[in-house]
Formats: C-alpha cells, structure tokens, sequence
C-alpha cells in the first residue's frame, strides 16, 4: 500500500510538472524576486529582519515561503 501511494504522488507530481504546473521551490523564489522589487514589503521585511535579529536575507525567505503557505491554504 506505502509503494502505492508512493507511486501516486510521483506520477501526480510529474502531472504537474507537464501541466506547467511550479513547484515550491519556483513559486518560494518568484516570491523572494517579488519582495526584492516591491519597496513597500522590503521595508516591512528589513524591519522583521531588525526586531528578531535575522539576517535580511533570512526574513525575505522566511516572507516569501510564508506568502506559498498562505496561497496554499496551509494559514489564514
């Protein structure tokens, strides 16, 4: 049964990737490139970065994977 569901999610996955469906990882970096080019989000970034003491970098990903998740349903 385990190799079954498996093999469904593989074949699934690769559906998807036929439709021109992204994956995560395309849609995470999409994401941190709209952050980067929105000055307003930056700016709400560079001060999440500020108050828990991340690197910029970090909060921009942080954002951008939080953003998937949203879009995902996965928070509301």
């Amino acid at each position: 049964m385990k190799n079954l569901i498996f093999f469904s999610v593989v074949v699934f996955s690769f559906f998807l990737v036929a439709c021109g469906a992204k994956t995560r990882e395309e849609r995470i970096v999409e994401t941190v490139q709209k952050i980067h080019n929105d000055p307003e989000w930056m700016k709400d970034v560079v001060i999440k970065a500020a108050e828990r003491n991340l690197p910029i970098d970090t909060q921009v990903l942080r954002n951008a994977e939080w953003q998937i998740d949203v879009e995902d349903g996965l928070h509301k």
